[in-house]
């Protein structure tokens, strides 16, 4: 199959320049591509973007997805409550290989000149291979991080002298998001090919959370939800996105597409929760966190709230952020940081939002003319928070009160998944650079 073969109609065409700005959105063949003796030109074709996982489904229509972005139409409040959680899945499994199977690199430095930046130091580290697009980073032993690359379907770790260890997926995987478990094992999610469809293809990878082992061996422990919710758009699957270790020794993901928390066992075991508003709307939970209470904190980008769950009774609460409602996203990301409160991004206002475990919601400004459009937030061993600014194509410092510290621009700095930056043991700053093919550090 050639690209001509696949290529988008005028009006996907117009819809993909309509958005491209906004998602960083990147048009890829099927994969894998379908066999013969199928027509040349698919029914479905998949648009990957790093920002927005939107999804064009070519059946007559196209339905268009922002996944982090802006809601169509305003929705309704919904209550939350408890909610009782269904039977945990077999935790059935498929291997990787048998063992070790990694391939060692080396990355290409380029240093940045950090004048003014309180005697940090400024790196970027270009990833061999031409098609990979790091999107989210968490970290590893030694002041290494780990990184997930849907590009080039793998999950790495690199650390600072630029060593790269990779982890080949199988083709079609997605990793979305990445967190090192209490044990040292590391964690990651695969969106799979989308499901539910007449195109679908056999052995095709489906939604799943993965695990290297300290071994080295790569895990895939498959959902028990493929699809999404019948709320919300066509195609796309459960979609796990964000990962992160609970107090439990679980670890907890997000499932953007189902409208539902999962839980999972070191030994595979995997419980998932509904959101109790799954069927009013369709919320989109994006990034995870374990929060200063021992609750499991996540972002609802679309109901523009942010969700608790707590580990031991299941029972789910939900915090609205204050209005105006509408336009540009806020809390795509979230960060467990300074004052014992989560934070979160909040572009429509430029400032950062708080919210404190009594769900005391209130905002922090960033100065006023500075061009700023925060997008990934993580907190620092300083005391600081960490931004993207996606004007500014730039990583900044944020201080609790507001103060800005800005460092250079990186070609490629664009809308990354919600874990896009981590904090190393170390202490050091890093961040995916998923326009570029590379991964940045900045170390203070």
């Amino acid at each position: 199959m050639t690209p001509d073969d696949w290529a988008p109609s005028p009006r996907v065409a117009d819809a993909l320049a309509h958005w491209g700005d906004h998602c960083d959105t990147q048009l890829l063949a099927p994969h894998p591509a379908p066999p013969a003796p199928r027509p040349t030109r698919p029914r479905r074709l998949l648009v990957v973007s790093a920002a927005c996982a939107a999804v064009i489904v070519v059946a007559g229509t196209v339905v268009l997805v922002d996944r982090w972005g802006r809601a169509s139409r305003d929705v309704s409040v919904g209550t939350y409550g408890a909610h009782s959680a269904p039977a945990p899945s077999s935790g059935v499994q498929s291997v990787t290989g048998q063992g070790p199977v990694s391939i060692q690199e080396h990355a290409s430095l380029k240093a940045y000149p950090t004048a003014g930046s309180n005697g940090c130091e400024m790196a970027a580290f270009g990833l061999p291979g031409g098609n990979g697009r790091p999107s989210a980073v968490a970290p590893g032993d030694g002041g290494s991080i780990w990184f997930v690359d849907p590009g080039a379907s793998s999950v790495g770790r690199i650390d600072a002298t630029g060593t790269v260890t990779r982890y080949p997926l199988p083709a079609g995987s997605g990793p979305q998001g990445v967190a090192r478990g209490s044990n040292g094992d590391i964690w990651f999610t695969e969106a799979g090919t989308t499901a539910g469809g007449p195109d679908d293809v056999p052995d095709a990878p489906v939604p799943a959370i993965g695990r290297v082992t300290a071994a080295g061996a790569v895990e895939h422990f498959p959902l028990p939800t493929r699809g999404a919710n019948p709320l919300g758009p066509p195609g796309t699957g459960s979609l796990p996105t964000a990962v992160t270790a609970g107090r439990d020794g679980a670890m907890w993901f997000t499932e953007t597409g189902a409208d539902a928390i999962g839980r999972i066992t070191s030994n595979g075991a995997i419980t998932e929760f509904l959101l109790p508003s799954r069927g009013q709307v369709h919320a989109a939970p994006g990034a995870i966190v374990s929060g200063p209470d021992g609750a499991l904190w996540f972002t609802q980008p679309l109901r523009e709230s942010l969700g608790r769950i707590d580990p031991d009774t299941h029972a789910f609460s939900e915090f609205f952020l204050p209005p105006p409602r509408g336009g540009i996203v806020r809390a795509a990301s979230l960060a467990s940081g300074p004052g014992n409160a989560l934070w979160y991004e909040d572009g429509r206002n430029q400032a950062l939002g708080r919210v404190t475990p009594d769900g005391k919601v209130d905002a922090v400004p960033l100065p006023a003319g500075g061009g700023y459009r925060p997008w990934a937030v993580t907190a620092g061993t300083d005391g600081r928070l960490w931004v993207v600014d996606l004007l500014g194509s730039r990583v900044v410092s944020v201080t609790p009160g507001g103060a800005v510290t800005p460092f250079p621009s990186v070609d490629g700095l664009t809308m990354g998944a919600p874990q896009q930056m981590a904090v190393a043991t170390d202490g050091a700053v890093w961040f995916a650079i998923a326009g570029a093919n590379g991964i940045g550090r900045i170390a203070c």
